[in-house]
């Protein structure tokens, strides 16, 4: 799936902790055109978890992206760029 705009990328890296996290989310329209956002999150170099949510419209999907996004920001984690 190509990336767009709404893509986000963060890291919680603290190797004195033993804890090296990513955490990614971005909006998304599904196959019958509904908004959702997918969280993809885990420890560096695995996998990971994934968790996809519909929401009513894309409003209330970026909304829900920006809640997210401070959220992962008051937990310590740090927004990386793509490039």
């Amino acid at each position: 799936m190509e990336e767009t705009e709404t893509d986000l990328h963060f890291t919680s890296i603290d190797p004195t902790r033993n804890r090296h996290r990513f955490y990614a989310l971005r909006v998304e329209t599904d196959l019958l055109g509904v908004p959702i956002v997918v969280r993809h999150w885990g420890r560096i170099g695995t996998r990971g978890r994934c968790r996809i949510e519909a929401c009513a419209s894309l409003e209330e999907a970026e909304a829900e992206m920006t809640r997210l996004q401070e959220r992962r920001r008051e937990r310590g984690y740090r927004l990386i760029d793509p490039a």
